[in-house]
């Protein structure tokens, strides 16, 4: 009997005991409580800029009226925050600068270990052209120098055909990395940026006239991934830089092999800012009669990257233009702007964790959750202008199993100029610091045992 009376009183705790775990009171003002937490600030900037000591005045800005170009943009290649922009946004043809996608897709994509074979339809090319022949053979590679160093048109068809198929699967392939790098107002027709148009019918059934082009932004924003985070970064840097590259077409012997053919080719790079500017990266210049001179490219000055993209950049007997709107643009970001390595002195609250246990603590002991975050790479450029602002958004309480590393909140940084205009958004996710298992009900009936039961 006493036997039954012990296990009734057990049952009863661990009925008590399980309800208070698993079901926690709320009052009416909790629940129409916003669930997370908010916390805004800005972060002090000002040290950075005690000791600046810039360079010329006239340096210190650009005017739109100084550019030759109709949409220009300078972008710090390491954050993607646009530095200057004119018309950055407007969609223009943009001729042979296209060719830094088709190098990069290639140099991606390719089957390097097979040749690639001249069509008829690659051949038929206008100049500027290799004067390649239907039925020839080529090394991709030796045909990737052609086309950035020569920005042969021949040799692109011919590399698009070989990657993909065909110049319409390849087109097709450049629009869906376009959209994957974020340049999503580009649309590309051509793998040599010959102008073209295409017939589509849009989402609402309505037939729209699509031309081949992209915006200023958007053919930085390809630069910065050829240059910094595609894994052929380093080929396309080692493509783009050569000053000089000479090949044979190819052909094959009796017995299978590849051997050089009868016919040379010599190649020079036409990227005037190698020779002109120190740090200088990489660069594709590019023009048609629609769109003019056109050049994107990008240098290096005390560990950061800056790109430039120029459409419409003057026409024939202004072909300096592009030179000189480069050169402005670089040293006023140069001049200009101070890399920034902000420091968060922001007191983040603990997060309360339902249901959770630790066993190296009291049964009923309140979980928490310290959030953690990591910026120690994030380094920004800012004037003195500049403004750089946070915002935390928090659970109020969370629920476990919590493992450590997990999400539990969002740090959004902000940069906003002097007409307190938003130039730069970037996220960071906050992190749990450690794991907390939730409470089971073999839990409770340990908990129970040890508590009220003598051994």
């Amino acid at each position: 009997m006493k036997r039954k009376i012990l296990y009734f009183f057990l049952l009863l705790l661990l009925a008590v005991t399980g309800f208070g775990v698993f079901w926690q009171k709320r009052s009416p003002q909790e629940y129409n409580q916003d669930p997370y937490i908010t916390l805004n600030g800005e972060l002090d900037t000002t040290a950075f800029f005690e000791n600046e000591a810039h360079k010329e005045d006239e340096l210190l800005s650009v005017e739109e009226s100084k550019i030759y170009a109709q949409g220009a943009v300078l972008m710090d290649g390491n954050s993607g925050r646009v530095l200057w922009s004119k018309n950055g946004e407007e969609k223009k043809p943009n001729a042979s600068t296209t060719k830094i996608l088709t190098c990069i897709l290639a140099l991606e994509r390719g089957n390097f270990e097979k040749k690639v074979e001249v069509s008829g339809n690659a051949a038929s090319m206008p100049s500027v052209k290799l004067h390649m022949q239907k039925g020839e053979y080529y090394n991709l590679e030796d045909l990737l120098y052609s086309l950035m160093l020569e920005s042969h048109n021949d040799s692109a068809v011919a590399i698009a055909e070989h990657v993909a198929g065909s110049v319409e699967a390849f087109s097709e392939m450049m629009n869906d990395k376009a959209k994957e790098i974020g340049a999503g107002n580009s649309f590309f027709i051509t793998p040599n940026g010959l102008d073209g148009e295409k017939e589509r019918v849009n989402q609402v059934g309505n037939k729209e006239i699509l031309f081949h082009g992209t915006t200023p932004k958007d053919l930085a924003k390809i630069m910065q991934y050829c240059i910094l985070k595609s894994p052929k970064r380093e080929e396309f840097l080692r493509i783009t830089r050569e000053q000089n590259y000479t090949f044979h077409n190819r052909v094959q012997t009796e017995e299978g092999d590849w051997k050089e053919g009868g016919r040379t080719f010599s190649c020079q790079n036409h990227n005037a800012l190698l020779q002109l500017l120190s740090g200088t990266l990489s660069g594709k210049t590019g023009y048609t009669a629609k769109a003019g001179y056109c050049y994107v490219g990008a240098i290096e000055q005390d560990g950061r990257t800056y790109i430039v993209a120029l459409l419409g950049c003057g026409w024939p007997n202004h072909k300096n233009y592009k030179w000189e709107d480069s050169k402005r643009l670089f040293q006023y970001a140069v001049n200009h702007f101070t890399a920034v390595k902000p420091v968060l002195d922001i007191d983040l609250p603990q997060i309360p964790v339902l249901q959770g246990i630790d066993s190296g603590a009291d049964f009923f002991a309140k979980q928490v959750i310290n959030p953690q975050i990591d910026i120690e790479d994030l380094e920004i450029l800012l004037t003195k202008e500049d403004t750089l602002t946070y915002q935390v958004r928090l659970k109020r309480e969370l629920e476990a199993p919590i493992q450590e590393g997990e999400k539990i909140g969002t740090l959004l940084l902000r940069v906003n100029d002097s007409q307190d205009e938003t130039v730069w958004v970037k996220d960071y996710s906050l992190y749990a610091d450690h794991t907390i298992p939730r409470k089971t009900w073999q839990d409770i009936w340990t908990y129970v045992c040890k508590r009220y039961v003598v051994m």
